[in-house]
């Protein structure tokens, strides 16, 4: 799948950045960004000198400013051909405008959607024909630690809108991470945001999270994406013997928000507090299962 990259001038609840990455040109500017309906928080339609520019040539919801960054055509309402417009596969479905089979399980998007089907969902696909280039066999999302029982959080399992684990606990945890980042999608409250179920915003959140620490922008918690989230914790000093307190950066620095449980002096899992904020230890599973 070819790597997307998507323009943002974000304006963030806790701080704010301006700066418009462009084909050929970059400018930072004045001005404030609105935010558009092509699931980004902001800025997707910014001109190279800071003005805005709505140009959308192919009239598929995105502008050409937008489909030119994340390497979509402007002048064809549907670049890859799949019978979905780039303009809902950006925002409404979260499927790859350039790629027919956003989940690789041999049925192309517009007919997956069609059929009532979940183009982001490879369970549903058809059957292998033998050729392992050719439809190849459904597989579910990677989930090798469903209990956050390593200390790395690469193998937790992988997070997208419609996927296995997307209402969890797991995608509470990121979504704190997420809000406190500043990728809060306008909600104006940790608790409201991060209700553990991985919607649109979530998914908008992860591309703007991705985007600026220079991941692949899909939308996906993967290995990557999860290891830059655990970087960004900040240990609380001095609190227990038992277990390691960690803040988010950009929430208040004395909030616990995540445990690294120890069984003697082996790190034995990461748990969560199970409402950030109210000032207890209450440490829950941070895991694949419920949220809280």
């Amino acid at each position: 799948m070819k790597k997307l990259t998507e323009p943002t001038l974000r304006d963030l609840g806790h701080f704010s950045a301006a700066c418009l990455l462009a084909v050929t040109l970059s400018a930072c500017g004045g001005g404030t960004s609105t935010g558009t309906a092509e699931g980004d928080s902001g800025g997707g339609n910014q001109g190279l000198l800071g003005g805005v520019d709505t140009t959308d040539t192919d009239g598929d919801g995105l502008t050409d400013v937008t489909e030119t960054s994340i390497g979509t055509d402007p002048d064809n309402v549907d670049s890859d051909f799949d019978g979905v417009n780039d303009g809902d596969e950006w925002s409404t479905y979260f499927t790859d405008p350039l790629n027919a089979d956003s989940d690789n399980d041999g049925l192309t998007d517009g007919a997956e959607i069609a059929s009532g089907g979940n183009p982001n969902d490879d369970s549903d696909g058809t059957p292998d024909s033998g050729d392992p280039t050719q439809n190849p066999e459904p597989t579910v999302d990677q989930c090798d630690d469903a209990s956050s029982a390593d200390d790395e959080w690469n193998n937790n399992c992988t997070l997208r809108r419609f996927g296995t684990y997307a209402t969890s606990a797991y995608t509470q945890g990121v979504q704190r991470i997420l809000w406190c980042q500043g990728h809060d999608q306008g909600v104006t409250d940790l608790n409201a945001f991060a209700d553990g179920i991985f919607g649109p915003n979530t998914a908008a959140s992860v591309r703007e999270f991705q985007t600026a620490n220079s991941l692949l922008v899909d939308g996906i918690v993967g290995p990557e994406t999860w290891g830059e989230m655990q970087g960004l914790l900040t240990i609380i000093e001095g609190i227990s013997t038992d277990a390691d307190r960690f803040a988010i950066p950009n929430c208040n620095a004395d909030t616990v928000q995540f445990y690294r449980n120890y069984d003697g002096l082996i790190a034995n899992g990461w748990s969560m507090e199970r409402t950030p904020g109210e000032g207890g230890d209450d440490p829950v599973e941070f895991g694949s299962g419920a949220p809280y």
